[in-house]
């Protein structure tokens, strides 16, 4: 069987939308281990999480592509609070300089080049963890633009 992701299919193609059982599961399975304590350390429950790094030749310099982006989402009839994830790319590098468009779609085509050790990994997340004061502005700006959007 082959999937898709998106419209036309050719013959003999299946498409994998949001409300096909596959990604049903696929969400709750991410969503459950990604968040669950216990399981932190288990080999599974690494392809959860929901951050990463990559070596790739494609750059020269360290970049960061943030994909999601949460918000609470408060039913105006009810006053039940939803949390939604929103694929927003927003990519910088060092200083921080934001990527416009072109730079970001660079970045999402981008091929991993070769494996990374867990103690530089680690090192690179808490970099941009540690210097996400000088973020906030921006990731404001993009959280209220998308919030405007969606009212």
């Amino acid at each position: 069987m082959i999937f898709r992701f998106e419209l036309p299919l050719q013959q003999g193609k299946v498409l994998l939308s949001r409300t096909y059982p596959f990604m049903e599961t696929l969400a709750n399975y991410v969503l459950e281990t990604s968040l669950d304590e216990q399981n932190r350390d288990d080999s599974y429950a690494r392809y959860a999480r929901r951050c990463g790094v990559v070596k790739t030749d494609a750059v020269t310099t360290r970049k960061t592509l943030l994909l999601r982006f949460r918000c609470h989402i408060i039913d105006s009839r009810t006053g039940k609070t939803m949390l939604a994830e929103e694929c927003i790319p927003a990519a910088f590098e060092e200083s921080p300089r934001w990527l416009d468009e072109t730079e970001k779609e660079k970045l999402l085509k981008v091929i991993p080049s070769g494996n990374i050790p867990k103690e530089q990994i680690e090192n690179s997340l808490n970099i941009i963890v540690d210097g996400v004061v000088l973020l906030q502005s921006k990731l404001n700006e993009i959280a209220g633009k998308r919030a405007a959007a969606l009212q």
